[in-house]
């Protein structure tokens, strides 16, 4: 009788023959089509995994890649502000302050990706990597502000702030929002979930604490019903029924 057979015999009725290695769980999707717009789907994210890919065989680590990227928008507002002082002809200081800042989304898709092949994802990760990007667009807010003003005068900045608070507004509530159906929809963990086991920040995480609240308060008060659906799907874990529901 050929052994493939026997094998088959000594396994436990129902089970996998012996010697079987055990199934490798399934890594969470963290990047579903159906949040990718074109750009990010055929150029961004593709770019990102590739110069992850590349990084995860040396010692650059995902927190590098974060600082890099912030310091990339701080150096394309730094072009834009410099243009006629330097000297720039028009329009290759646009040009090069835009190629920058295009380049950033490649490089803060980077940093996930570079912590997700290593396997150093963390909570204090997902902080940095947000407030480099807050940090390195408020520095540029102002920098457009100073290139503004010299058109418009002081009417530069009240402009600059509106713009500014519309962007944090608009990337919190986009940000929430995919996070959010990640965890509902694909099992994939944020700073939300991190907070609320936790019972708070510990550790190295208590000097991010300003940050992570307002950045939760905020989450919390443009989508208060997130709140609710949210502990539905907590409290639903594992029953196949109730999350069909």
């Amino acid at each position: 009788m050929p052994a493939a057979n026997l094998s088959a015999i000594d396994a436990v009725p129902g089970g996998p023959p012996p010697g079987t290695p055990d199934p490798v769980p399934a890594k969470p999707n963290t990047r579903p089509t159906e949040l990718q717009d074109p750009l990010n789907l055929y150029i961004y994210h593709p770019l990102a995994r590739r110069l992850a890919r590349a990084l995860s065989h040396t010692p650059v680590t995902p927190n590098m890649v974060s600082v890099f990227g912030g310091l990339m928008v701080v150096a394309a507002g730094v072009i834009y502000c410099g243009m006629d002082p330097w000297g720039w002809a028009w329009p290759a200081g646009a040009l090069t302050g835009m190629a920058l800042h295009l380049g950033w989304h490649v490089v803060d898709g980077a940093d996930g990706d570079l912590a997700r092949m290593t396997g150093r994802a963390s909570p204090i990760g997902e902080i940095v990597d947000g407030i480099c990007d807050y940090a390195s667009h408020i520095v540029m807010y102002f920098l457009l502000a100073f290139v503004l003003q010299r058109s418009i005068g002081g009417f530069a900045w009240p402009i600059m702030v509106a713009a500014g608070v519309s962007h944090v507004v608009q990337s919190n509530h986009v940000e929430v929002e995919r996070r959010f159906y990640l965890a509902w929809v694909h099992g994939v963990p944020w700073l939300h979930h991190t907070q609320t086991k936790t019972n708070g920040l510990t550790g190295a995480m208590q000097f991010f604490r300003p940050f992570v609240a307002l950045y939760l308060r905020l989450a919390a008060g443009l989508t208060p019903r997130a709140e609710r659906i949210d502990a539905a799907v907590s409290a639903a874990a594992g029953d196949a029924t109730r999350l069909a529901r």
